[in-house]
């Protein structure tokens, strides 16, 4: 319950949330052996490491984390540790988004000033290496300008690749990610809740492929606690806790969309709650 209870807090924390006790939060609601305050002791030791042996910025870092056993598990991409952190903390396997997160986090300990960029196909980190005048209108909570040509480099800790912004557009050349990424938004860096979503994202498309529904129970209990959960996420919820069984907590998440539904919804869909409540219940006596 404790790191279910650090998840919410970080979220309420909205940009301001610790992105290293969020993702590690997450595994702890996955697997309850998972030891908080460990696991971010561990990261602090990786970054002293980093430090100790004359690392200065994100080119450096990620030198640093190839050399010392952090790389890509292509041989088991779709696995759901790679999206656990302490898992990647521990192996060093990992896929381009957690390990992305282990450069941010050894980065932010030494003021690297790294940030998640989630462009399509594989996440990378960018670093600010000048201060840049804010702009006259800034976007959107969240969405932060994107970087400048002159003003970062960008790192993929997955293939172990550090670029300007010449050379990221020639990888995604040679990977043939062109297509996808040629809209200057997609650069933009994205906030420590965004970043949590996307693995959530991930999570829930490996426990559909493996249908499993207790993973899929794991991705919903905290997919609610997210600002962007509506009604049709907790109906969602309910769903899934009928097929893995947890009929109590199914009963309390669809209540709760039957008190939050609006008067204007469709009656097939009101109808629908109602017979899965009841399902529920009958599951119960």
């Amino acid at each position: 319950m404790r790191c279910l209870e650090a998840f919410r807090q970080e979220v309420s924390n909205g940009s301001q949330a610790r992105l290293d006790r969020l993702t590690i939060a997450l595994a702890g609601v996955a697997d309850p052996r998972v030891d908080l305050d460990a696991e971010l002791a561990r990261l602090d030791r990786l970054a002293a490491r980093f430090g100790a042996e004359g690392g200065r910025n994100g080119d450096d870092l990620i030198r640093w984390m190839a050399r010392h056993g952090f790389r890509g598990n292509a041989r088991e991409y779709y696995h759901p540790d790679n999206s656990m952190l302490p898992r990647v903390l521990r192996t060093g396997l990992g896929i381009p988004i957690t390990l992305s997160i282990v450069a941010i986090e050894i980065g932010r300990r030494h003021g690297l000033g790294l940030t998640g960029i989630g462009v399509p196909g594989e996440f990378i980190v960018g670093e600010s290496l000048v201060c840049e005048p804010p702009a006259p209108n800034p976007p959107p909570v969240g969405r932060r300008r994107p970087h400048g040509a002159a003003a970062a480099r960008f790192h993929n800790p997955y293939r172990s690749r550090s670029f300007d912004l010449d050379g990221l557009h020639r990888f995604w050349r040679e990977t043939n990610q062109e297509g996808l990424v040629t809209a200057p938004e997609v650069l933009w860096p994205v906030g420590p809740v965004d970043i949590v979503e996307r693995i959530l994202n991930n999570l829930e498309q490996i426990y559909l492929r493996r249908s499993a529904p207790r993973g899929l129970e794991l991705v919903y209990r905290l997919r609610v606690e997210l600002p962007s959960a509506t009604v049709a996420t907790r109906r969602r919820y309910a769903e899934i806790l009928e097929r893995s069984g947890n009929f109590a907590e199914g009963i309390r998440q669809i209540r709760v969309v039957m008190d939050e539904r609006h008067p204007s919804e469709n009656v097939l869909t009101t109808r629908r709650d109602w017979l899965l409540l009841r399902r529920l219940q009958a599951n119960l006596n």
